[in-house]
């Protein structure tokens, strides 16, 4: 099977852009064929997230017209995912831009908890040791850096251990 590549090939001079990434997860709740009511139900808040959201800056970004660059640890996350495909089935991939403030991160945990990596936990996983940080904002628990979201995996989906 070839690998394909996430980023088109750039002419000279140009800005690489990225291709969607297949992992990104969408959701749609299409209205049936028939669905006419123009007054339709309100709609119920959210339902708790069932699923770890794992959320990396897009590679190859630009900062006052310098690079492309790349965070270091939302690549070794990315290292993580192609080491333990596994992981691509239990945990929902978001990519959000290095420019801040960062939307996504910004309403689900608030303006002071937007680093990446960042994983927000879908569900309480048991008793956690120590050595990995869980930390709390908007109702939300998450975990922050590459060590502590590889030593999750780990503990909770029986990947290794960083080392």
């Amino acid at each position: 099977m070839k690998r394909t590549d996430p980023f088109s090939s750039p002419k000279p001079g140009a800005i690489p852009r990225l291709a969607s990434p297949p992992c990104y997860l969408a959701e749609f709740d299409f209205p049936d064929p028939g669905e006419t009511n123009p007054d339709p139900a309100p709609k119920t808040p959210p339902a708790p997230m069932s699923e770890d959201r794992l959320y990396l800056i897009r590679p190859s970004f630009f900062q006052d017209d310098l690079g492309p660059f790349y965070c270091p640890g939302c690549a070794e996350v990315l290292g993580l995912l192609e080491h333990y495909p596994s992981l691509r089935d239990r945990v929902s991939l978001h990519y959000v831009d290095f420019a801040r403030p960062r939307p996504d991160l910004v309403d689900l945990l608030g303006e002071e908890f937007q680093s990446c990596p960042v994983l927000i936990l879908g569900e309480d996983h048991g008793d956690l040791p120590s050595s990995i940080q869980v930390q709390h904002a908007k109702g939300h628990s998450f975990i922050e850096g590459a060590r502590e979201i590889g030593t999750y995996f780990a503990r909770v989906y029986s990947t290794g251990f960083p080392f």
